[in-house]
């Protein structure tokens, strides 16, 4: 199979820009998981590399996450605690919030057809993005 990242030749650094990718996009667990489901685990268990405890790591928040186990912020959490001390995180979260608007009167002599005078449309979804820099831990 093409494609594949044989876990042996696999740096940390790797592992830890799958991470970041993940947190600057919106906690985007595709490309996470395409990155994970891209290594040959092929020969890990005779001779395991130190990298496939962080892998593990990485799965199995990935996994907790995806399950509904854990919060976003919870997962964050654990993924900053697995990268490297210092720098910075680009993390950007996009939110939902409902908007629910007052009714507009009709001002005019004339009375609306429906008698509520509301608009059509009382309330939206209006979509919100942050991009937060957060410290990495200094362990």
């Amino acid at each position: 199979m093409s494609g594949l990242l044989p876990i042996t030749q696999i740096d940390p650094e790797q592992v830890y820009e799958a991470i970041r990718l993940s947190l600057t996009n919106n906690v985007d667990l595709i490309s996470l998981e395409s990155f994970l489901g891209r290594i040959d685990w092929s020969g890990a268990d005779k001779m395991r590399p130190p990298v496939a405890d962080l892998i593990d790591d990485v799965e199995a928040w990935a996994s907790e996450y995806e399950e509904g186990a854990i919060t976003r912020t919870e997962f964050v959490s654990a993924m900053r605690r697995l990268l490297p001390p210092g720098g910075l995180i680009s993390v950007t979260l996009t939110a939902l919030s409902y908007q629910a608007h007052a009714p507009l009167l009709d001002r005019s002599d004339e009375l609306p057809q429906t008698g509520s005078g509301a608009q059509d449309d009382p309330a939206s979804l209006e979509s919100e993005s942050d991009t937060v820099r957060l410290p990495a831990p200094t362990h």
